[in-house]
């Protein structure tokens, strides 16, 4: 399982045997329907069209589980 964070968009995301999930305050992880995590991971870019954009690349930063963790106390608090 790989734990990551969305800057732009200040969220958690992780993927579960190829199942990709966002944290949402008081629900938890749920599926990540809009594909705000993939996208960012392949480095989707909407306005190209494209895949491998650096910029959208950098928007997002692989984390440890431990730091997944600490961010959703801070969340939840």
């Amino acid at each position: 399982m790989n734990f990551y964070y969305i800057n732009d968009l200040k969220l958690l995301g992780k993927v579960d045997q190829f199942v990709p999930y966002l944290y949402q305050k008081g629900r938890g992880w749920v599926v990540d329907n809009q594909n705000l995590l993939m996208d960012r991971l392949m480095g989707y870019d909407s306005g190209e069209k494209s895949l491998g954009n650096t910029s959208t690349l950098t928007l997002i930063d692989e984390i440890t589980e431990e730091q997944a963790n600490q961010k959703i106390k801070e969340l939840e608090k």
